[in-house]
């Protein structure tokens, strides 16, 4: 096995292995917004633990929902991060998960929870009464970052197979889950997985996840239910759209990309080992002289993406930009709902999956001894912008 020091920060930063404590944050400019560390679930000195793909949603009286998918539960926590209620279980009935992949919290006040494998999007009231169970697209292998909208609507991004071709797609669906219109999507070529103790697959397998990579995987966030914001990850160009998917204004900034160096590319590659290793189907076929192979001959793209995430913050939004995989650095923007510039931050943690609430910020990430913890900060009043 190769040294878990990493343990998939980058990989799940490229959605590759999917496909495959920091205090607070300081100053970018005089007098600007700082964010401070208000608590903290997870690592060895707490009573809770989550596995890999752990993902949050925060309701309006700020309970915090964690999707905890090794686990197959949600857990839900009062502001103060007191357990209120537990539910799901392994299984393909109602209200049980198999893959869960997603969580948000729809308009009207429900939990929603996509899972991939069962093809299915489950809304729950916060007691975990199954509400609503609607069947997903067959073609949707899995679904990653996902936004509600009105009218019961939604927007994420996902894999499909089309004509047996992979396809990696942002795309808003109507209120039964069809289709309404695609807003990204990137192509790649299908693999003979029959070939995967070959080292030639190998090389290929890595060599498609870093031209995605390169390519722009779709990033996606809201402004409201009404409004959603997306775009691509190597490129600081975000557009805001109605839930029709119509354009309503763009904004960008001119940041200068960072190098995607050696040092992150074998960070990135050990992530995917770790996650492939987990595979059964791959355990009998994989052996690490293979995919050591496979590094020494795989490429990498010039740099690392612009866009970590996009947030929802009280009357505007966040973007996590020029984020450092390795060293967990990057640039927090603000900007109001007409997508002026506000302000900028300095940010300094590990970060996952990153959502806003108000005023406040919370994370996914790595503490120093590779436990997952979520994080939760605020901004401090002095300092936030307003207009």
């Amino acid at each position: 096995m190769m040294p878990r020091f990493y343990k998939g920060q980058v990989a799940m930063l490229l959605l590759c292995a999917i496909l495959a404590g920091v205090i607070g944050m300081g100053h970018a400019m005089a007098g600007g917004p700082k964010l401070i560390q208000t608590g903290s679930l997870g690592g060895e000195d707490d009573d809770w633990s989550f596995t890999g793909g752990t993902q949050m949603a925060v309701d309006s009286a700020g309970d915090l929902y964690v999707l905890d998918p090794g686990n197959y539960r949600v857990l839900r926590f009062d502001s103060d991060w007191r357990l209120k209620k537990e539910f799901g279980r392994q299984g393909n009935g109602p209200g049980e998960f198999e893959e869960p992949k997603s969580i948000q919290i729809t308009p009207e006040g429900h939990i929603a929870v996509f899972d991939s494998t069962l093809k299915r999007l489950t809304l729950f009231d916060g007691e975990g009464k199954v509400l609503k169970t609607k069947r997903l697209e067959s073609s949707i292998v899995a679904v990653y970052r996902s936004v509600v909208l009105d009218g019961g609507k939604a927007a994420f991004i996902s894999a499909k197979s089309s004509q047996g071709k992979p396809i990696y797609d942002l795309s808003i669906y109507d209120a039964d889950m069809a289709e309404q219109i695609s807003l990204v999507r990137l192509k790649v070529d299908p693999l003979d997985w029959s070939k995967a103790n070959e080292t030639a697959f190998w090389v290929d397998f890595l060599r498609e996840r870093m031209e995605l990579f390169a390519g722009g995987i779709p990033v996606l966030g809201s402004l409201n239910e009404r409004v959603l914001v997306y775009g691509r990850a190597n490129q600081y160009q975000l557009t805001f759209a109605d839930g029709e998917g119509n354009s309503v204004r763009h904004i960008s900034r001119d940041l200068k990309p960072k190098p995607f160096t050696e040092e992150m590319k074998r960070a990135a590659f050990e992530g995917i080992w770790v996650q492939l290793c987990a595979d059964p189907f791959l355990a009998t076929r994989l052996t690490q002289s293979v995919f050591e192979s496979a590094i020494r001959k795989a490429d990498i793209p010039p740099a690392l993406p612009m866009i970590h995430a996009i947030v929802r913050l009280e009357s505007g939004i966040g973007v996590l930009a020029n984020y450092h995989p390795v060293d967990h650095t990057g640039v927090f923007d603000l900007f109001d709902a007409q997508g002026r510039h506000l302000a900028s931050c300095d940010w300094k943690g590990s970060v996952l999956q990153m959502i806003g609430a108000g005023r406040r910020v919370y994370t996914v990430g790595f503490d120093a001894d590779d436990n997952m913890v979520i994080r939760r900060y605020r901004f401090d009043d002095a300092g936030f912008p307003t207009r």
